[in-house]
């Protein structure tokens, strides 16, 4: 009788803890041909899928635990992407139009890293790369048409905003190799394009285009700096430099 009050025991044991390491998926699909696919591997993770139109694709993989995946589509032909490799990672996605591609990367054992997408328009795309360190931000905003966003952040700390309030074919890019570094973009107008290094710790950077045809070039290592971009108009150049 001992053994098996005993083996009783070990299954209630089993089933609690099976119980408060489970995942949870929550997908929504009104409209035609859409697909969406989620994996999860771990505990207590969490991915919602929320989809309105026709021909939409959504993925999300999650290993490891408390992560959380919330991607919401209007429109048609959109597609995001969300990998969680690591524990206690938040991505969130939104798109809005038509043809817009969307990817959060958080991988290589990346923790407590923060990543949110949010596009309006058509054929806009914006990929988001955390890896290998905790405690990084990105924010990306894109309304418009042919837009192109990409952060990549390798290191802790790390926050990067990217907001290209309207227009067309604006590009911008944001590279974070270290910690503490901060960098900030902004986008007014069509085919303005941005490229921000960073690479050590407690950089800022600030760019700031207002017009059409902008290019604005900022690197920045070893040791402490800032640079920033100021409005131009039509046809006008705005380069940042590293201040030591």
């Amino acid at each position: 009788m001992k053994k098996v009050f005993l083996s009783i025991s070990a299954m209630l044991l089993v089933g609690s803890v099976a119980m408060a390491q489970s995942n949870d998926a929550v997908i929504s699909q009104v409209g035609s041909s859409n697909n969406s696919d989620v994996d999860q591997v771990g505990h207590d993770n969490y991915a919602k899928v929320n989809t309105n139109g026709d021909f939409n694709y959504t993925r999300i993989d999650q290993v490891g635990m408390d992560n959380d995946s919330r991607i919401t589509q209007g429109g048609n032909s959109n597609e995001a992407r969300a990998f969680q490799y690591g524990d206690d990672l938040v991505a969130l996605q939104s798109q809005t139009g038509n043809n817009n591609l969307a990817r959060i990367n958080q991988i290589d054992g990346s923790d407590k890293n923060y990543s949110e997408q949010v596009q309006t328009g058509n054929y806009n795309s914006a990929t988001s790369t955390q890896k290998g360190g905790d405690d990084n931000v990105s924010l990306q905003t894109q309304s418009g048409n042919n837009n192109l966003s990409e952060t990549v952040q390798d290191g802790k700390d790390n926050d990067a905003v990217t907001y290209q309030a309207w227009g067309d074919h604006n590009r911008a890019y944001t590279d974070q190799k270290g910690q503490d570094n901060y960098a900030t973009t902004t986008q007014y107008g069509n085919y303005n394009a941005s490229d921000v290094y960073q690479n050590g710790s407690a950089h800022a950077s600030d760019v700031y285009q207002n017009g059409n045809g902008n290019y604005s070039n900022v690197n920045q290592s070893n040791g402490s700096g800032s640079g920033s971009s100021m409005p131009g108009g039509d046809d006008h150049d705005g380069h940042g430099h590293n201040h030591n």
